[in-house]
């Protein structure tokens, strides 16, 4: 798979829900497709992905304070625009949740998605889904990510909170906006509790490291031994196996 032509959003506006680390998996998933493809951070408050060397982030401030507010510049975001609409390489971009709803609003105004899907650009929209107190939030604003022209929807179901169900325990699958956003998904990506509460998993987000540069490291036995490898190993093939599904389903 090339999955040239593609733009893929990390997208929620729910923030401490994974949607930076879903942005990591995706960038080394799409990376090791595609060489070529392009790493975008627009997250003004945590910018996680930038901290990824090896998957050479670009940081693109789009985001200024006038007059005491925060808004979208007009000019550096309009550049990136015309860039991604001239690369043919995939290109995933994290955007955060501090400036979503700005974002969102610039997107829709200024028919962004149209722009780009004319350039002959496939949108897609990874929307992660989490447990806990942030269900509910997850699952409206997915309903919400669904009205967007042109979306492709791949669900990236957090369980790391918890289930993901409502207080009455109906499955999200079950729901409301799940129901409503059903046309425009194109695949469920599941992270599983015991994956997601991994020490080993989370030793690798908070080195910066990708799966790869885990595999090669052979001086950290306590972090990064055979064990521990074995482990990270089994995780990227799972996460790896519903991406082949997805993307190779959708060419």
């Amino acid at each position: 798979m090339i999955l040239n032509n593609q733009i893929h959003f990390s997208i929620q506006g729910k923030g401490g829900i994974g949607k930076s680390a879903v942005a990591a998996l995706l960038s080394q998933y799409i990376k090791q497709q595609n060489a070529d493809a392009v790493v975008i951070d627009t997250d003004p408050v945590n910018s996680t992905l930038s901290g990824f060397s090896a998957l050479n982030p670009i940081y693109i401030k789009t985001m200024e304070e006038k007059d005491g507010e925060i808004i979208i510049n007009p000019e550096k975001f309009d550049l990136l625009i015309q860039k991604l609409s001239e690369n043919e390489s995939p290109a995933i971009l994290d955007v955060g949740a501090s400036n979503y709803v700005t974002m969102k609003n610039y997107l829709l105004s200024n028919g962004i998605f149209d722009i780009l899907a004319e350039e002959g650009k496939d949108l897609y929209f990874h929307v992660p889904i989490a447990g806990g107190q942030a269900f509910i939030p997850c699952i409206q604003e997915l309903a919400e990510i669904a009205k967007f022209p042109n979306a492709k929807i791949v669900i990236w179901a957090n369980y790391f909170f918890g289930d993901l169900s409502n207080e009455d325990g109906k499955d999200y699958t079950e729901s409301k906006p799940f129901k409503d956003a059903k046309k425009s998904i194109v695949g469920i990506v599941t992270l599983e509790k015991k994956a997601m509460h991994s020490k080993d998993l989370n030793n690798l987000f908070s080195d910066n490291l990708t799966f790869d540069e885990a595999a090669l490291i052979s001086d950290n036995p306590t972090r990064y031994g055979i064990v521990n490898k074995s482990r990270l190993k089994t995780v990227k093939a799972a996460i790896w196996q519903q991406l082949d599904n997805i993307f190779s389903s959708v060419e």
